[in-house]
């Protein structure tokens, strides 16, 4: 009730204001997404859908402008920044040498990609941009987990296994745009660019051993906090520099720093989980596609594309299942799509992002639910007729 009373006397103060603040504005995104997500937690639903209907429902109100958005972009990409890290230092050696873990993980992310693929490349699209919706489809959804769920010991490996496993095919499809760039531009300007690039890698190198060592000394929690949004606000700074999204360099140089030791970085060195700044980086960013949307027509390859997302994690999923002795339960909360995938994805095509991430992310959360709760009564039922028949013995 304070948290509400706190959202609704900033919402106020900013409807009041002509050019309110921007940290008023950031305060107001941040407690009404953890609103949001308390209210879904008593509903039962995933608090991630409570974050993202308040950010939709901030983002077609009449307070909310494109310069107030962009104004408060910075502390949101230092946002996106955290949410990387803490993705990315969740992954480990042991995780990836599980062979069991890492078979499955191949299954769940394969069949969707060569299902979008099979589908997509009978419209009327680029070869490599069809190629990057494929990937993308694969692509799982860490953060849209509740990691609080007893079901997720195995769900989780898997989802981030599977997002690493899509990032790196990712990486690969830039080397065909490298390939692109020497072919039109001539090996010249590609010498320059890859010189820079050397040097960066260079210096990233350096950074991510100070940044190892520097954590092995941290043994508070307020040190910890401090050291993590520090580095957060770096790779922020250096995200903007080298037009990489901050997201995805924080969740690269998350896990680098993870395989840098043989067995991840231990819990007391890790990123916190801070709910606030993972609700305030999604309703950020579904605020800002409800700003950005156009009613336009939709292409006719959206149809196939949630079709093909659907059936491709479905069969995955049961594939998965068949051959690694994974119950249903494990595979099933992955359907959404990742935060991950709904950030590259608006680069690729922008004009469905906005619709692609309400079909992916309210949408799919609500059938697996429903899906959920029917596995769960079928279950039920068997056991109360083994129940009876061995009563009956």
């Amino acid at each position: 009730m304070r948290l509400f009373c706190m959202t609704l006397g900033i919402g106020i103060l900013i409807w009041q204001l002509q050019s309110p603040p921007e940290m008023a504005w950031v305060g107001f995104l941040m407690t009404a997404s953890i609103v949001g997500a308390r209210l879904a937690y008593r509903a039962k639903l995933p608090n991630v859908l409570g974050m993202i209907v308040v950010g939709l429902a901030i983002g077609f109100a009449p307070i909310t402008t494109a310069e107030s958005h962009q104004s408060i972009k910075p502390f949101a990409d230092i946002a996106m920044t955290w949410v990387g890290l803490y993705l990315g230092t969740s992954l480990s050696r042991p995780l990836l040498a599980n062979r069991r873990l890492l078979t499955g993980s191949i299954y769940l992310y394969a069949t969707p990609v060569l299902t979008t693929f099979s589908l997509l490349i009978f419209f009327d699209l680029h070869l490599i941009t069809t190629l990057q919706l494929a990937i993308l489809s694969g692509i799982s959804s860490p953060i849209f987990l509740d990691r609080t769920e007893h079901n997720l010991r195995d769900t989780w490996p898997f989802s981030l296994c599977v997002t690493a496993i899509g990032l790196g095919l990712l990486f690969l499809t830039g080397l065909i745009f490298g390939v692109q760039f020497i072919q039109t531009d001539g090996f010249g300007p590609f010498l320059h660019l890859a010189a820079d690039i050397a040097l960066v890698v260079l210096m990233g190198i350096v950074g991510l051993e100070l940044a190892h060592r520097w954590l092995q000394h941290i043994h508070t929690p307020t040190g910890q906090f401090t050291s993590w949004f520090t580095l957060s606000f770096l790779l922020a700074l250096a995200s903007w520099h080298i037009w990489i999204h901050p997201l995805i360099l924080a969740w690269a140089v998350g896990l680098a720093l993870s395989l840098r030791t043989k067995r991840g970085l231990r819990p007391n060195m890790r990123p916190p989980n801070a709910e606030a700044l993972i609700a305030f980086a999604l309703a950020h960013y579904v605020s800002g596609l409800v700003l950005d949307w156009q009613i336009l027509p939709i292409p006719p390859y959206f149809y196939a594309l949630i079709a093909a997302l659907i059936l491709g994690k479905i069969a995955g999923g049961l594939l998965s299942s068949r051959l690694t002795s994974q119950p249903v339960q494990a595979w099933l909360p992955l359907l959404p799509q990742g935060f991950l995938a709904i950030v590259c994805f608006e680069s690729i095509a922008s004009e469905i992002a906005p619709l692609y991430f309400i079909c992916t992310g309210i949408g799919l959360p609500l059938l697996h639910l429903v899906v959920d709760q029917i596995a769960q009564k079928i279950k039920n039922g068997r056991i109360r007729t083994l129940a009876r028949r061995t009563q009956a013995v």
